[in-house]
């Protein structure tokens, strides 16, 4: 891993917040979202070497934010998603018992 992973990973747990407010603010992910993020899996695993090495003008921070918004709707499933070692769970903010 090179040097620009952990500038990676803090860029990632400031923006991914952002993304699932967004996403909580439209109420929620759509079906266009969920497929947009199960089709993001191929492209990340044929070009993830652009994250950590960069390429063409502007197509790292392309496949970023498309990693960014993949992972915000996956959070929105139960158990949320753990990437990285980090992890982020959209839960209902309701209590035990609560309606």
């Amino acid at each position: 891993m090179n040097g620009t992973a952990p500038t990676a990973l803090l860029a990632l747990e400031v923006a991914l917040p952002f993304e699932i407010d967004r996403l909580r603010r439209l109420g929620g992910p759509s079906q266009a979202n969920f497929d947009a993020a199960q089709k993001f899996a191929a492209v990340l695993g044929s070009k993830g070497d652009v994250l950590q090495f960069g390429g063409k003008t502007g197509e790292a921070a392309e496949l970023f934010n498309r990693l960014v918004q993949s992972l915000a709707v996956l959070a929105f499933l139960p158990g949320g998603v753990t990437f990285l070692g980090d992890h982020w769970e959209v839960t209902t903010g309701k209590r035990d018992g609560d309606i």
